[in-house]
């Protein structure tokens, strides 16, 4: 959960050029026909944007509806694109050049985002099938497989990352926490959204729905796999390889170092890679853990 640039231009403008360049004389019709109506239509949503949910339906014929959704066209996706890759902060897309990063879906932060989410579903809501800061750049999986219509209206489940605002408020967190299971230490994570963040009085209630939604406790957890490995292996080689171990003011600094460059490539707060290094750095029983599994690896027999 992150905010995105937010689209910027003038939207009505974009919709007359679009009819325009039609070639089809009954969508010219229709869509012709329909220029006041979207006008007042752009300026509701534009009201309504912290509390979508309240925009209401209005009812269009099919012909009506067949020529709004036509305006949703390849072209109109690849313009929407180049725009979002400009509005990007520099960071982002340099670091897309330098780890090969692509654009991270804001729903889920874990997938490369490549399709355009209608945050207000096109089926219902036709009328904004073209509209940018209806548009969202997400991935398939958020898109197809799990953003329904109930996640949006009547009680919204899902966040808009142009309009609430995710990244002043510290919303997730980690709590990391070492366990004994049959005499051997295991890291245990909870990811969680903190019930008890600022901001907003809707915030915490709305990322708290999307959280659950999107099924991203279990989700974040398996990939914060790779960085406990991480974690472990670079202390088992730079220090436990050689029979020392740090003390507990040298691992705080060895470990905010680590979470440091985290934040430098992705600054959002509420990032899971931040939210788990924060957790690692809380964690009082980390060196325990460490120093366990260094003296475990080094008592194990070599291979023959």
């Amino acid at each position: 959960m992150y905010n995105v640039p937010l689209p910027n231009g003038d939207f009505y403008a974009q919709y007359n050029s679009v009819v325009d360049g039609k070639l089809d004389l009954e969508y010219i019709s229709a869509l012709t026909d329909l220029k006041a109506s979207i006008k007042y239509r752009y300026a509701e949503y534009e009201q309504s944007k912290k509390n979508l949910e309240a925009v209401p339906e209005v009812s269009r014929t099919a012909g009506e509806a067949k020529a709004l959704l036509s305006c949703y066209s390849p072209s109109l996706k690849q313009r929407l694109l180049s725009e979002l890759r400009d509005r990007l902060p520099k960071r982002i897309t340099e670091l897309a050049k330098t780890v090969d990063e692509t654009i991270r879906c804001p729903y889920c932060q874990l997938e490369p985002a490549g399709r355009w989410d209608h945050f207000l579903p096109s089926g219902r809501f036709p009328d904004f099938a073209m509209y940018s800061p209806n548009l969202i750049y997400v991935c398939e999986p958020c898109n197809s497989g799990i953003k329904k219509d109930d996640l949006v209206s009547p009680i919204r489940s899902t966040v808009n990352p142009y309009y609430d605002a995710l990244d002043s408020t510290s919303l997730l967190e980690c709590v990391v926490s070492v366990v004994k299971v049959n005499d051997e230490r295991k890291l245990l994570l909870n990811f969680a959204i903190n019930n008890k963040a600022g901001g907003c009085a809707y915030l915490v209630p709305l990322a708290i729905r999307h959280f659950c939604a999107y099924g991203l406790e279990a989700k974040f957890i398996s990939v914060s796999a790779e960085e406990l490995v991480g974690l472990i292996n670079d202390y088992h080689f730079m220090f436990g390889l050689r029979g020392r171990h740090l003390t507990q003011v040298e691992l705080d600094a060895w470990v905010e170092s680590k979470r440091s460059s985290i934040r430098t490539l992705y600054p959002s707060q509420n990032y899971w890679k931040n939210a788990l290094w924060v957790g690692i750095q809380a964690c009082s029983d980390l060196l325990a853990y460490l120093m366990e599994r260094c003296d475990r690896a080094r008592a194990r027999p070599p291979l023959p």
